[in-house]
């Protein structure tokens, strides 16, 4: 793997602002599919410092993996006195010697597919460490996002696909939209169950402009509930995009 990722963590840092409220939702989201399935043997790729065992117990086995130092050190810490979770400090595409032979009920990786340079081979590995029992979640940003689409029509860019500076500066290198993470499944999975695609938050503006409008008073915790729930209304429109799905084929 090229990317730093303890660079990429404190890049992240540096430009958190609105972020900071969007990482609650995104928790809020993989939380609620999680809970609908209640698994008890669980893996989770790229938790950074937020791992789903905070929020979720009831669980047999629970394992982390995570290729940031200090990440990983935060959820060791956290994780301590607790031998049912297994933490694992490497990148996902290298642990399948590690993690074949073990069968897990429920795999969640939220916001890291797009991030890869190597999707194909994150979800080859995916596809080796599941099967039919397994229900898998992803998350990726949406392409189609509203904010996207706005700057597209005013001009600003020239197609939803163009990496704006944000991504640029955390190199994320891919830029789904609904259809083409499917696309993409469908063909890394070939006999694959799609149970739900849809997105989620509705965010009209840039992460900056959402701060500014924080900071004037025009939003407030309200509307952030408003844009989570409202996006049930426009499945295409939110800013992140979420998919659960099963492999059929082992």
């Amino acid at each position: 793997m090229k990317k730093n990722i303890d660079k990429y963590w404190k890049n992240y840092k540096e430009i958190y602002s609105f972020e900071e409220i969007l990482k609650i939702y995104r928790e809020r989201k993989a939380i609620e599919c999680l809970n609908l399935r209640k698994p008890t043997k669980i893996l989770e790729i790229g938790c950074g410092f937020s791992p789903l065992f905070e929020e979720y117990s009831e669980f047999e086995e629970f394992t982390v993996i995570e290729p940031g130092k200090k990440a990983y050190d935060f959820i060791k810490e956290k994780s301590a006195n607790n031998k049912k979770i297994k933490c694992i400090n490497d990148y996902f595409e290298n642990t399948l010697d590690i993690l074949k032979g073990q069968k897990f009920e429920y795999i969640s990786c939220t916001g890291v597919l797009h991030e890869t340079p190597t999707p194909e081979v994150f979800l080859e590995t995916l596809r080796k460490l599941s099967n039919k029992e397994t229900y898998v979640y992803l998350n990726v940003p949406n392409a189609f996002s509203i904010h996207r689409v706005i700057a597209k029509e005013m001009g600003l860019i020239k197609n939803i696909y163009q990496k704006t500076e944000r991504n640029l500066f955390l190199e994320q290198n891919n830029i789904f939209d609904r259809k083409s993470l499917l696309d993409l499944l469908k063909k890394s999975f070939k006999n694959i169950e799609i149970i739900e695609c849809k997105s989620f938050f509705l965010k009209p503006f840039t992460h900056s402009q959402m701060m500014d409008c924080i900071d004037a008073n025009i939003i407030n915790q309200n509307i952030f509930e408003g844009l989570y729930t409202a996006s049930d209304y426009y499945e295409d429109s939110g800013c992140e995009l979420y998919c659960l799905f099963r492999n059929l084929n082992n």
